[in-house]
């Protein structure tokens, strides 16, 4: 059974202020995917030192990783999630993933939950009909340009996996 009991620093993610929350995001999440695949490269920005709110969306959205998958590369969008709070994600990283970079090479998103330390990996393809079920939320955020939308997904709607646990993605 999955550890569910979360340190004060995953419980308290989301509250913590932007700045603090910039300084660690994704450290955890790519790390994990790190962890649990291999034959990848790293693709994405990764906290460039300047802001990015003015940044083109194909340049601000680029996929965290180029990543193998028995023989094939795809793209791979990584991002942390909670069990309580679910998966969000935003509209316009959403399309511009979908739009922009999907029709180049595949595109896989992976979904670290670090309270549960479990993971799971979707296709592009399979998360679409998943954002359109009625299954879905919106919500916003508060950007620091501006409050964007989102879809909020169960984790429930999802196989999740066991760090360490063979991804059988290559």
């Amino acid at each position: 059974m999955a550890n569910t009991n979360a340190g004060p620093h995953h419980r308290d993610f989301a509250a913590k202020s932007w700045n603090a929350r910039f300084e660690k995001m994704g450290d955890d999440s790519e790390a994990a995917f790190e962890r649990n695949h291999n034959k990848w490269v790293r693709y994405g920005l990764c906290r460039p030192p300047f802001a990015v709110g003015k940044l083109p969306l194909m340049l601000r959205y680029t996929p965290d990783y180029i990543h193998d998958t028995n023989g094939r590369p795809r793209f791979v969008e990584v991002q942390g999630c909670s069990p309580r709070k679910g998966i969000k994600i935003k509209c316009e990283k959403f399309v511009t993933l979908e739009t922009g970079w999907a029709p180049l090479l595949p595109l896989n998103f992976f979904f670290w939950d670090s309270t549960r330390n479990m993971h799971t990996t979707i296709e592009y393809t399979d998360l679409l009909k998943l954002v359109k079920s009625d299954q879905v939320t919106m919500g916003t955020f508060k950007d620091p340009g501006g409050e964007k939308p989102y879809w909020q997904l169960k984790t429930k709607m999802f196989t999740w996996k066991q760090d360490g646990e063979e991804t059988g993605m290559g």
